[in-house]
């Protein structure tokens, strides 16, 4: 019975591959959780991260992150601190929640805010889930809103390279996206937002945008050469 019901527990998760035995206890435990609905703890999330990264699968993060949004949003609704709202938005992004993240961000008086910093994340966060929605041209408008609130913070910077480049504006996107370099954006973080980026257009508009970027910097793009996986 104890066999059947982790069968059954790893095919909810999509875990189809063979589990190394010195990692079954600890994927097991995590699985549970998760199947509780109760949040991972720091060294499991950790663990998953680093030394389980062969066993991640969609619906693991997917229910990581909607329990990870509950818990901001159950905090938020205590505290009424707006960067509660802002973390459970993070969140609900990575579990195909945008639209609730833009109704949660909605409601939130960003002009009654004092500082400049929340002001901007608000409205990068806000902005992001826009984008997740093809509310692209509302997107441009709120990430344009939180760079000139927080010039030199890489975030909005890194979100308006992302909608520059999918609305085929790419030296503008590209531009914007060594701005977030030398705000202290990670450039394997910005490869990997790219590459996701790509993976989601039309074979013909990714051909093209490709070719248009290593027009533009052909070393800084060089991996682009190569077939992109997912």
């Amino acid at each position: 019975i104890a066999r059947r019901k982790n069968q059954e527990l790893r095919r909810k998760f999509g875990i189809e591959s063979f589990v190394e035995k010195h990692h079954f206890k600890q994927l097991m435990q995590i699985l549970r959780t998760l199947d509780a609905k109760s949040r991972l703890s720091e060294l499991d999330s950790i663990w998953l991260k680093v030394e389980g990264r062969e066993y991640q699968t969609d619906e693991i993060w997917h229910a990581y992150h909607r329990i990870e949004a509950d818990f901001y949003i159950s905090e938020y609704k205590k505290t009424c601190d707006p960067w509660q709202a802002v973390n459970a938005s993070a969140h609900l992004r990575k579990c195909a929640a945008a639209a609730s993240a833009v109704e949660l961000l909605s409601a939130i008086p960003v002009k009654d805010q004092e500082h400049a910093k929340l002001k901007s994340a608000i409205r990068t966060t806000h902005g992001g889930a826009l984008r997740d929605l093809g509310k692209r041209t509302d997107a441009l408008k709120m990430g344009a809103e939180a760079h000139a609130l927080q010039p030199n913070n890489f975030r909005p910077c890194t979100l308006l390279g992302a909608l520059n480049i999918e609305q085929g504006n790419i030296e503008e996107g590209h531009n914007w996206y060594l701005m977030a370099e030398a705000r202290g954006a990670k450039r394997d973080s910005i490869e990997y937002e790219l590459r996701s980026l790509l993976l989601r257009m039309s074979e013909d508009k990714r051909h093209a945008t490709i070719a248009e970027l290593l027009r533009i910097a052909p070393r800084e793009y060089g991996w682009l050469r190569r077939p992109l996986k997912r």
